[in-house]
């Protein structure tokens, strides 16, 4: 799979551990508050009022499992921004090697070009001198 896409999955995912963790959130003070308000006003054992803090304590506990997933969401998804900038980063210096190549083969065939011609002149020349002297000869 290609990193973009690795990367692309990481933000949906990090974006999803947000909002379950702001969802949890909400709903753990709107139980908190009505777990208080179900008391408030009343006389309760100590062993009831025990069991609504413990359950408090229980979804705080809850709530740190959704930040805990949420961070490690976020660390994977800057995991996968650094892969996908490495791979830019060695794609630009493949580009530039590219284009350093294609630099050197125009001028080797550029000077592979004035060679032939310059070979040719000479034949040229050979051939002239050769003709001259023949027909002075």
């Amino acid at each position: 799979m290609k990193k973009k896409a690795i990367m692309e999955i990481e933000q949906d995912n990090a974006a999803r551990a947000k909002s379950d963790l702001e969802a949890y959130i909400r709903h753990r003070i709107e139980k908190e508050n009505g777990l208080y308000a179900g008391i408030q006003g009343k006389l309760i054992k100590p062993r009831d009022l025990d069991d609504i803090r413990q359950e408090c304590v229980f979804m705080k506990e809850k709530e740190k499992a959704y930040e805990e997933n949420l961070q490690k969401a976020e660390q994977r998804l800057e995991q996968a921004k650094q892969e996908v900038d490495k791979a830019r980063l060695l794609y630009q210096a493949a580009m530039r090697e590219v284009r350093k190549i294609v630099e050197h083969r125009k001028i080797w065939l550029k000077e592979a070009t004035l060679a032939d011609e310059h070979a040719q002149d000479n034949e040229f020349e050979e051939f002239r001198v050769l003709r001259s002297r023949e027909k002075s000869a």
